[in-house]
């Protein structure tokens, strides 16, 4: 199933990594929406700003001194939204009948 280790490892950094990331994320959008309007949308465009460079951080320190392979690391960044588009077929699959 895979090609080598290296491509496993991406797979494994790459799906930690965007779960890491769609946590974070959540976690911020609660604490926004306990904010008043003007406070909520500043707090999380910075968090939002920190997130992406964190998250880019991350992802160069992976290829470039991990040397994770790349391809492994795209299948693994992609886990959430294969994920989603596949229940998203079996609920209008399963509406159907």
């Amino acid at each position: 199933m895979f090609r080598s280790a290296r491509f496993a490892t991406g797979i494994l950094a790459g799906g930690i990594l965007v779960l890491a990331n769609l946590y974070w994320l959540r976690s911020i959008l609660k604490r926004a929406l306990c904010l008043q309007p003007a406070k909520a949308t500043r707090y999380a465009h910075l968090r939002y700003l920190a997130r992406l460079i964190l998250t880019g951080t991350i992802i160069a320190f992976l290829i470039v001194r991990a040397h994770i392979d790349v391809m492994g690391l795209l299948v693994g960044l992609s886990i959430v939204v294969v994920t989603i588009m596949a229940l998203s077929l079996y609920m209008f699959a399963d509406k159907g009948e």
